[in-house]
């Protein structure tokens, strides 16, 4: 498994991006805690399955995010800055 390269840099209209051949997500910083997770989940489906619809990878995302913070995962420190 290569590990997804993460960047934060500030973006007008995004929260996130994947970059498939770079295999590397980018992330806006300013965002909640549970924003920064969906998004960071989102933009890896992105890279991991490029040919499902914006819809699936929503779905997706929605249900990863509820069943982690139900699991009790947090941010341990404040990342991006």
């Amino acid at each position: 498994m290569k590990p997804v390269k993460i960047r934060f840099r500030r973006m007008k209209g995004k929260l996130g991006l994947a970059h498939l051949e770079r295999w590397e997500i980018t992330l806006h910083p300013d965002q909640s805690e549970t924003s920064l997770l969906g998004t960071a989940i989102h933009e890896v489906l992105h890279l991991e399955q490029w040919d499902l619809s914006e819809e699936a990878i929503l779905r997706m995302e929605k249900s990863i995010v509820d069943v982690l913070l139900r699991l009790g995962f947090r941010l341990t420190e404040k990342v991006g800055e």
